[in-house]
């Protein structure tokens, strides 16, 4: 059925304004995704193609336009669950929902994207449209050291969002050396500016943090509650050998005014104690670390485009 142009222009306007896709959680439910109450730096994107600019907001005016756009447009508010079953061959499966009555959402462009775990550049594999029954399946050869995350092509119809990203195989064994000897020369500093640096966590098996990420679950009653604790192991970048949780609260907070001199940044807005080896991040952003993401598992500063925040 034919829709007026200003309609079209209304509904776009809506999209920008509630602003709502869906992301998936890995292993534990699904996940829905909101857009960033503040943007992220404008660093060099990673292989990612840029959003679509949605149509501007001005033809909107009142909140009863508002919620009738919504009511029309139905596609608001998507849900993604994402799975990465290892193997000889990887196999990753997407399904693709409606938040508010569960059906299907079909014909939807989704981007997979690859790269080599935390060093590669992101390249995108695979355009799909999920199906009839919103599921999209993508096989690739498993490397063991492979990064995967989807990001829905964004148009003026739907506005894009992003999966988490997963590392179905991790295989870190310790720490990294390179964080190794940035936490030397980190902790040397420290000293000398009257300061002790103490870790108080770094690497964690797949297996620990699997074990970790459920006990947490079962305490805070959802997977949306325990992330802001700790990670599922597919995410997580202490079992990827990259993350330190530092103490003391005063060498935590001079390593985050300092960090960028010895590769290391803070990743985490709610974390101040959570830092990451990332030269990579340094050298895009000139020098100096991004600012942190909101929430654990949020899109890192050089995820693909379009960097849409993990929302339960």
């Amino acid at each position: 059925m034919a829709i007026s142009r200003r309609r079209l222009s209304a509904v776009a306007a809506a999209a920008a304004l509630v602003g709502a896709t869906g992301v998936g959680g890995v292993g534990v439910g699904a996940a829905t995704a909101a857009p960033r109450t503040s943007a992220l730096p404008q660093a060099p994107a990673a292989g990612g193609p840029a959003a679509a600019t949605p149509a501007s907001a001005g033809s909107l005016t009142s909140g009863s336009s508002l919620r009738r756009a919504v009511a029309v447009t139905g596609h608001l508010h998507t849900r993604l669950s994402l799975t990465a079953t290892r193997g000889s061959t990887l196999t990753v499966v997407g399904v693709l929902s409606r938040t508010w009555n569960g059906a299907p959402a079909t014909r939807r462009p989704v981007v997979v994207y690859v790269r080599t775990a935390d060093t590669g550049r992101w390249r995108a594999a695979a355009t799909l449209r999920t199906s009839s029954h919103g599921r999209i399946t993508y096989r690739i050869k498993d490397t063991g050291r492979l990064q995967i995350t989807l990001r829905f092509k964004g148009d003026q119809r739907y506005l894009p969002a992003a999966s988490v990203t997963v590392v179905p195989d991790p295989s870190a064994t310790g720490l990294r050396p390179g964080l190794v000897r940035a936490l030397a020369k980190a902790r040397a500093a420290a000293n000398r500016a009257g300061l002790t640096l103490v870790i108080n966590s770094g690497y964690r098996s797949f297996s620990r943090q699997s074990r970790m990420y459920a006990a947490a679950v079962r305490q805070y009653g959802s997977g949306r509650a325990a992330r802001k604790w700790v990670l599922p192991a597919q995410e997580s970048t202490h079992v990827r050998g990259l993350a330190a949780d530092i103490g003391t609260p005063a060498t935590a907070a001079w390593l985050n005014r300092h960090g960028a001199t010895f590769g290391l940044c803070r990743a985490y807005g709610d974390e101040p104690w959570h830092f990451e080896y990332r030269p990579d991040w340094i050298a895009a952003f000139h020098g100096r670390c991004p600012a942190p993401v909101p929430l654990p598992g949020d899109p890192d500063p050089l995820s693909p485009s379009p960097r849409v925040a993990v929302r339960f």
